[in-house]
């Protein structure tokens, strides 16, 4: 499962870098670590938040902020995860052949 995490995390990255998205010097754990930890959450533990992020503390060092403010950062990163499932719909079309009729 590292390196599932470690490719979703960078692929996040470079999609942050790509829209140009910086994160604030003041917060203890970036946008990056905190899309990947729900994502993780909804693909390795059943949706379950608290469980993604023990994992994300004990196997890669993401550092601990409370509950609430984790849940509300990530709330607050709607907009730039519906854009990233746009961007993969997008590229997936475009990967896709046409279809014969």
């Amino acid at each position: 499962m590292t390196e599932q995490t470690i490719t979703i995390y960078c692929f996040i990255d470079d999609f942050f870098h790509g829209i140009g998205r910086k994160d604030d010097a003041h917060c203890k754990i970036n946008d990056d670590e905190l899309l990947t930890t729900a994502l993780l959450a909804a693909r390795y533990f059943h949706g379950n938040l608290c469980s993604a992020y023990g994992y994300m503390q004990a196997h890669h060092g993401v550092r601990r902020i409370d509950k609430s403010g984790f849940t509300r950062r990530l709330h607050g990163l709607q907009p730039q995860l519906l854009a990233l499932f746009a961007a993969l719909a997008n590229a997936s079309e475009s990967l896709t052949p046409p279809r014969s009729t």
